[in-house]
């Protein structure tokens, strides 16, 4: 019973450990070699198939160019992909950027890896200019993950534009006949605040990431 005590307790130390290095950079080529890894962790967090190996690397590519448009942001902890978001400068106009295609590991979820991908992703748009952010989703209100994320988004000061408000109406009542369930697609936007003024969101209960 020691021996299996001490195991578990060691065990639990070196994972504290290693989620104490989490870290979150730009992918670039280099990445490229653990591509199908990145597109496997991306997909498992879906629970669907969401992306491709090819489509990963061509994302990755992406990130070797200092003025690149859209870029993806990975996060690790040591060795292991933890998740990614992607980062886009001009995705409309009156200097609005835009992040998406967020996923974090499943072994990882409820540990602040969504939100250190969202600063990093938030930040890069406004070093660059961008005074406001974007975000697009799927809103699911009958589902309890649905919910939680979307509560999340909402906490994080995204709200619907007038364009979203009216596409989210027509996508009520056709995503929802088509599903089965009540669904819709929203479109977000927030303005991008210094730093210093953000709310810290961290903590297994703000955040479903």
């Amino acid at each position: 019973l020691l021996q299996s005590f001490l195991r578990v307790v060691t065990l639990m130390t070196q994972q504290l450990l290693e989620w104490k290095e989490l870290r979150v950079e730009i992918g670039t080529s280099t990445d490229i070699s653990r591509a199908a890894y990145i597109a496997a962790v991306i997909n498992e967090a879906y629970g669907r198939q969401r992306t491709s190996t090819k489509e990963v690397a061509y994302r990755l590519q992406c990130g070797n160019k200092p003025d690149a448009n859209r870029v993806l942001h990975l996060a690790w902890r040591g060795d292991r992909f933890v998740g990614c978001a992607s980062s886009t400068l001009n995705w409309s106009i009156n200097g609005c950027g835009q992040w998406g295609f967020l996923a974090v590991a499943v072994s990882d979820k409820c540990t602040g890896v969504g939100s250190a991908l969202v600063k990093a992703a938030e930040e890069r748009c406004q070093r660059h200019g961008c005074r406001r952010i974007q975000i697009e989703y799927e809103w699911r209100p009958c589902s309890r993950d649905g919910r939680r994320v979307h509560e999340w988004y909402w906490r994080l000061g995204f709200r619907p534009t007038l364009v979203g408000a009216f596409i989210a109406a027509v996508g009520f009542l056709f995503m929802s006949v088509a599903a089965g369930e009540v669904r819709t697609f929203l479109i977000c936007q927030k303005s991008l605040r210094p730093s210093s003024q953000r709310p810290t969101e961290t903590g297994n209960k703000l955040h479903p990431y």
